[in-house]
């Protein structure tokens, strides 16, 4: 989807076949970021051949671009398995998104009470295209559970972070997003029935609940009033499935993060906008 304001493109998805088109839209500089994401903590190490078949361009054409990221610091050559990794140049891009990001800064050491007083894990996330991306994560001194590392993604319509943040999104954010994850206009309407149920389930008990059925963690998840700086926030916790009760998650866990996230933006002054709240902020 394309987004203008007063004649200026605000956002492209590049999952839409139409952002190619898209006017201003740089070929070339999605190429390269496209190679970027090609690298994962499990795929550490690729060759120019295994990057052309997983973004789909000839092999002369992944080979400027990885000699181009390597030239500007982004990429580094190893030749001891004469295959690229990714270089310091990338935290240094998103160290200022991080830093620059003040609700993240003022919400850590909440994050870091929940997490202690839970017994789990406790993280700030949003979306990133497809999928959920962690920003921030505490783990309980002591516990058991894996704690989630900043940058990685989950799913978003079968986790509680991701079906929290449909909940909130805008009809023209969401639909293309659903249509997309779901394969076929049935699935994706039990999609939009689910973030339809998961929206009324934040008005009536403040939460979104996931059993973890798939991924063995039970989890909540309530999302941050507005957007802040045009991204929607969402704050989980997350438990092992099989030594966490449901009745806990729900009667305890669920309304405690609700009630300190509602507390949290009326001192910092959040509203449904996302901006400081009108008048001096409720203590």
């Amino acid at each position: 989807m394309v987004r203008k304001r007063a004649g200026t493109i605000v956002s492209v998805s590049l999952e839409d076949a139409a952002a190619p088109a898209a006017p201003g839209f740089a070929r070339t500089l999605a190429k390269g970021l496209e190679v970027l994401r090609c690298f994962t903590p499990r795929d550490r190490y690729l060759g120019n051949g295994e990057i052309a078949r997983r973004v789909g361009l000839p092999p002369q054409t992944v080979s400027r671009l990885t000699y181009t990221l390597v030239a500007l610091g982004y990429l580094a050559y190893s030749s001891r398995y004469a295959k690229y990794r990714l270089a310091n140049g990338v935290l240094a891009i998103a160290y200022p998104m991080l830093g620059g990001l003040i609700v993240r800064q003022s919400l850590r050491p909440l994050l870091a009470e929940l997490a202690r007083e839970f017994g789990g894990s406790v993280s700030l996330g949003t979306r990133h295209r497809d999928s959920m991306i962690y920003l921030e994560s505490f783990n309980a001194p002591g516990s058991a559970n894996a704690v989630a590392e900043m940058g990685s993604l989950i799913p978003i319509a079968s986790t509680a972070m991701g079906r929290a943040w449909l909940a909130v999104a805008r009809p023209e954010e969401r639909a293309p997003l659903l249509a997309r994850l779901a394969g076929s206009p049935a699935a994706a309407r039990r999609l939009d029935q689910q973030a339809g149920a998961d929206a009324d389930a934040l008005r009536t008990q403040g939460y979104c609940y996931s059993s973890g059925q798939a991924s063995g963690r039970t989890a909540v998840a309530v999302p941050l009033a507005g957007a802040v700086d045009g991204e929607r926030l969402v704050v989980n916790c997350g438990m092992p499935r099989a030594t966490t009760a449901e009745a806990r998650m729900r009667d305890e866990i669920g309304p405690r993060l609700a009630q300190a996230l509602r507390g949290f933006e009326a001192v910092v002054g959040l509203n449904a906008s996302g901006g400081p709240a009108a008048g001096p902020a409720r203590r």
